[in-house]
């Protein structure tokens, strides 16, 4: 819920369009839709990240991690398969590491702000092959956690000694690394 009263939603999309007074276009990859209804149903404002490939399963491009901030900033944490395509014309390529998975399929987390408005505020990308997990923001920022196949979280080197880790990120507001804290579980992932 927004501090508005206004619902915020996410969520996976196929092929195709997603109509509900307005329509959103998703290409053959499918992607990751975040809007904001108002207590009528209407849309407010929607976005969707677009996947560069279709994913084989929800559980790998999932868009339905969404949190809103005390001060009404909306957050969306999802997976894209093969890359992202974002609304603001910026495109990423996922990266891959071969020695994680048996499919070798690329993907990646990202996590992106809105303001109350829906304006796209800022993109940030993990750097290596991982998958979202979970969201909470804050009054300070959002947090978020990740699986990680890598050494990279987020621009910043983290030691995985190889194995996949859960990784607990924190960024400011204004979408600034603050810290990656690699948890004590095992991810079976």
């Amino acid at each position: 819920m927004h501090v508005s009263g206004n619902l915020v939603l996410g969520g996976n999309m196929d092929d195709g369009p997603l109509v509900l007074g307005e329509e959103l276009a998703v290409n053959k990859g499918g992607g990751q839709f975040v809007m904001m209804l108002d207590k009528k149903g209407a849309i407010v404002w929607s976005d969707v990240v677009l996947n560069r490939k279709k994913s084989c399963c929800s559980s790998f491009t999932e868009g339905y991690n969404i949190s809103v901030s005390p001060d009404g900033q909306v957050y969306m944490l999802g997976t894209y398969m093969e890359g992202g395509i974002f609304s603001n014309g910026q495109q990423f390529i996922a990266p891959v590491n071969y020695s994680a998975d048996k499919n070798n399929r690329s993907y990646e987390t990202f996590l992106t702000a809105y303001d109350e408005e829906g304006k796209l505020l800022w993109i940030q990308t993990v750097g290596s092959k991982s998958r979202s997990q979970g969201i909470v923001a804050s009054s300070e920022g959002v947090y978020i956690n990740h699986i990680n196949y890598g050494n990279e979280s987020f621009g910043k080197k983290v030691d995985t000694t190889g194995m996949t880790s859960n990784i607990l990120s924190f960024f400011t507001a204004d979408g600034k690394l603050r810290y990656n804290k690699i948890l004590p579980v095992t991810s079976i992932a």
